[in-house]
């Protein structure tokens, strides 16, 4: 991670491009800070906690949906479990990843409730000058959303009080579903408040989630 001198700001995806047999993955991460007071996310490598077994597994659509009511139903439900851990990565995930972006209004509304309060993520400033999230791999004010329907997940670690995850999801352009594009992020989560909140991301070893990662078993 980058070292700044003022305090970090939320910063857009990095994208990784991975070439596999016949198709092109892209995966990318979007970056909310290069620093992360109280907590960062696990190099990407051996666990720092095996994950215990997941009680049912995570179907990456807890609720259906891009809107800010399907990420905070999402949180609401999603247990203080991996499987819960995971269903808020991949609704957190399809949330951050679409155009139109989320509007100031409801990153407003989602800054308290679904980013830790250690976290300096700013989600208001992020979607002020109307980015393109997918770092260009969707043309400019180019509708997109992301799909888990053939996405995968992993967990890198896990405590009773915080979550390391990978997801990735496929990218939409248009409505027309384009498998060789792929955005993937790990999230560094903790328990707080009875809910999972979001404390830092960063970028996944690219094809990590090809080789090791788990399938959702449902997605939308």
């Amino acid at each position: 991670m980058r070292a700044e001198a003022r305090p970090p700001r939320l910063r857009w995806p990095w994208v990784v491009l991975v070439v596999i047999l016949i198709a092109a993955t892209v995966a990318g991460a979007l970056w909310f800070s290069s620093q992360n007071p109280g907590g960062s996310a696990q190099p990407i490598g051996e666990p720092a906690n095996s994950p215990p077994p997941f009680a049912a597994e995570p179907t990456g659509c807890l609720v259906p949906g891009q809107d800010l009511q399907m990420l905070l139903a999402t949180q609401k439900q999603a247990p203080h479990t991996t499987t819960g851990a995971v269903e808020f990565s991949a609704a957190l995930l399809r949330w951050l990843y679409q155009y139109p972006n989320p509007t100031a209004k409801d990153s407003a509304v989602a800054q308290p409730k679904v980013v830790a309060s250690t976290s300096p993520f700013d989600l208001v400033e992020t979607f002020s000058g109307n980015p393109n999230t997918s770092n260009s791999l969707v043309p400019n004010d180019t509708d997109f959303y992301l799909t888990t329907t053939i996405s995968k997940y992993l967990v890198e670690s896990y405590t009773d009080g915080s979550a390391s995850v990978t997801v990735n999801g496929v990218v939409h352009v248009n409505g027309a579903l384009n498998p060789q594009l792929v955005i993937a992020t790990t999230y560094a989560l903790i328990w707080e408040q009875n809910a999972w909140r979001v404390v830092s991301s960063s970028r996944p070893e690219p094809g990590r989630l090809a080789s090791v990662g788990k399938a959702f078993t449902g997605g939308c």
